[in-house]
């Protein structure tokens, strides 16, 4: 299956993100339209190279044909419904996208995640940083195919300086192995 993603600006949406994180809902529609477009039309040039990579590197089939991707003033980013804020750097949505794309791709495949060797292995760290070395291991690979090894080696650094947790679910990633974490922790098909 060949998957497309859809970026929606909801102002419904974003009103209610803005309302649960206390604050008042003041985004111009008309430009976050302006925007959307904007980011859509720069997603769809890595589109097909970032799903065939995410797919190919994971060994995962993509299960949606469609995942909507929600675009809002400003939250944390996460993966289930996809909801991204607007920044002004265009490349690093497009990374942010890519990452949430990896929580979606195992969510789809959850039966063959080797859940009990992975907590097993990562159970004395905080959750967050326990489910991101495998996420972190597909983004890598699936980076170095579509960015290159040097724009991926600057991302893997930018995100290290900001959240301990996905630090040190970095950290283990190049400590163990990307493609070796991936093998380990997701089933063959027979």
């Amino acid at each position: 299956m060949k998957p497309k993603l859809i970026i929606e600006y909801s102002w419904i949406y974003d009103k209610q993100i803005q309302e649960w994180k206390g604050l008042k809902y003041t985004t111009d529609y008309k430009k976050a339209k302006k925007y959307r477009d904007k980011l859509q039309k720069k997603w769809n040039k890595f589109e097909r190279k970032i799903f065939d990579a995410i797919s190919n590197v994971s060994g995962l089939k993509w299960k949606k044909q469609i995942i909507d991707c929600y675009l809002v003033t400003k939250t944390t980013p996460f993966s289930m419904p996809m909801t991204i804020s607007m920044r002004t750097g265009m490349h690093e949505l497009i990374e942010t996208i890519a990452h949430e794309l990896v929580h979606n791709i195992l969510v789809q495949n959850w039966d063959r995640i080797i859940k009990k060797d992975y907590q097993k292995k990562y159970d004395e760290m905080s959750k967050k940083a326990e489910i991101h070395i495998l996420v972190h291991s597909i983004l890598k690979e699936a980076m170095v195919n579509v960015f290159g090894e040097n724009k991926t080696k600057e991302y893997i650094k930018k995100r290290q300086e900001n959240l301990s947790d996905y630090k040190t679910a970095w950290d283990i990633v190049e400590k163990e192995g990307s493609k070796k974490i991936i093998k380990d922790l997701i089933k063959e098909t027979i």
